[in-house]
């Protein structure tokens, strides 16, 4: 996970107290490294971790979502 507070701007109250718990989590929660080799490869489900945030009042026009099949091929 990134979070970069100094480009993240909290845009309702709400928001700024789930910034301010999310914060503290942080401090507390154990991290994981990972030890990147050549070839490895991070998958990420975009809609359980991304998109289950709901509904945005704010459009981004800009955004451009592509689906992605990776399939493993064994030899």
């Amino acid at each position: 996970m990134r979070f970069d507070p100094e480009c993240m701007v909290p845009f309702t109250n709400n928001a700024a107290l789930a910034r301010l718990v999310l914060l503290e989590q942080l401090e507390v929660c154990p991290r994981v490294s990972i030890a990147w080799e050549a070839d490895d490869l991070l998958v990420i489900d975009n809609e359980r971790m991304l998109h289950a945030r709901g509904e945005t009042k704010v459009p981004d026009l800009d955004r451009a979502l592509r689906r992605v099949l990776v399939e493993e091929v064994l030899q």
